[in-house]
């Protein structure tokens, strides 16, 4: 049921069968080109996700520069009226952690829940995989959720946002109180 235990049932079945009448092969020994197919397509996913990964932090970076820009004259008026600066680094923070994790928590749950739908009922790809057939492989597969990249990839974006918050809360705490006064959004 679970890849990591092919190597214990393949040994397991070696030690139990005649292998001079039988032979017992992993799918990746009994396929290789599949195999190398999948690691490349793994690889390029990773490449893919990668860049996914910039556009939202890009994303994310413009946000809080906008916000922050346009609430220059706010900050002023606050820190004249003697909040600290890391009050300020505060609330920008708070917005930019708020956002991070609500999106978060949208798209994972949005991401997760299509996963174990399609997981379930199964994706039929035949009209793309038409060439896969001589593989002996199915063309339906099913999706699932994997936790490890999942962490790795929400992590990264709150990670990202949070740091992006903070160099522009420092910025905003570090403004001149009648100078951000006199500025227009």
């Amino acid at each position: 049921k679970h890849e990591e235990d092919i190597p214990a049932v393949v040994s397991a079945l070696k030690q139990q069968i005649d292998l001079k009448t039988i032979s017992v092969m992993t799918w990746e020994e009994l396929i290789p080109m599949l195999a190398q197919m999948i690691e490349f397509q793994n690889g390029m996913i990773f490449i893919v996700v990668m860049v996914i990964l910039a556009i939202v932090t890009a994303g994310i970076l413009n946000t809080m520069l906008m916000s922050v820009t346009e609430r220059v004259p706010e900050f002023g008026l606050m820190m004249a009226m003697g909040t600290p600066p890391s009050h300020v680094i505060a609330l920008v923070m708070l917005e930019g952690t708020l956002i991070a994790l609500t999106g978060s928590i949208v798209g994972v749950g949005i991401g997760v829940s299509t996963t174990v739908i399609t997981g379930h009922y199964g994706l039929d790809l035949s009209w793309f995989t038409s060439a896969l057939s001589n593989l002996l492989i199915g063309s339906t597969v099913y999706p699932r959720v994997d936790t490890t990249n999942l962490g790795i990839f929400v992590g990264i974006i709150i990670g990202g946002t949070i740091l992006v918050s903070w160099i522009h809360a420092w910025r905003a705490a570090r403004l001149s109180p009648i100078t951000a006064m006199r500025q227009f959004g």
